[in-house]
């Protein structure tokens, strides 16, 4: 029998948002940079084979310390990027927003992207991470709400509520068998 392919889902640390900036690019504050370095002992025995990362700045950065550590690579997986709410700066319209967003799958505004299309996409580039290293364990950052849809594919309690008590960073695991994930509902310290 084949072994599980193991899979640690990082939600990136502390971003330094930006009106100046576009939220895709948004780089790790300062606690964010302590909080990446905090990773690295305890994820360093965790036997890593691969990293994988958004390639949004936040995540790339939050798993960059771990690499340096284990002398391993950080694969830029376009796929692993946030759901996309809208192409501009939602400001003060946020948070209706994103209430939205997560009231009805299907809802997005036009140059965005929709619960379930963001969970679909997470599960396909995640099914093809696991697929690509069997039996291996991997690291993938990504983002708070790219993760918890994706989460809530295995776990369909995994939601809004979920989603908001997400920690910057956070840790999860999922294993693949047989080319299905299961994960038992906890989560990792971060340090």
């Amino acid at each position: 029998m084949a072994r599980a392919t193991t899979i640690y889902l990082v939600r990136h640390a502390e971003s330094q948002p930006s009106a100046d900036v576009p939220e895709p690019r948004w780089p790790l504050s300062a606690r964010g940079e302590t909080q990446a370095r905090a990773l690295v002992p305890a994820m360093r025995a965790l036997g890593i084979d691969a990293l994988y990362s958004s390639p949004y700045p936040r995540a790339l950065h939050t798993l960059t310390p771990l690499a340096a550590a284990l002398r391993k690579q950080v694969v830029v997986e376009h796929e692993l990027h946030e759901r996309v709410l809208a192409r501009h700066n939602l400001n003060e319209l946020y948070w209706p927003t994103i209430d939205l967003y997560w009231r009805d799958a299907e809802f997005a505004l036009p140059d965005g992207e929709c619960n379930r299309a963001c969970a679909e996409r997470m599960v396909k580039a995640v099914d093809l991470l696991a697929a690509r290293h069997p039996g291996e364990v991997l690291a993938l950052a990504s983002h708070g709400n790219a993760l918890a849809l994706y989460l809530g594919t295995i776990d369909r309690t995994f939601g809004y509520e979920q989603w908001r008590a997400m920690r910057n960073p956070d840790l999860f695991c999922v294993r693949y068998e047989a080319g299905r994930a299961s994960w038992d509902g906890s989560r990792l310290p971060t340090g």
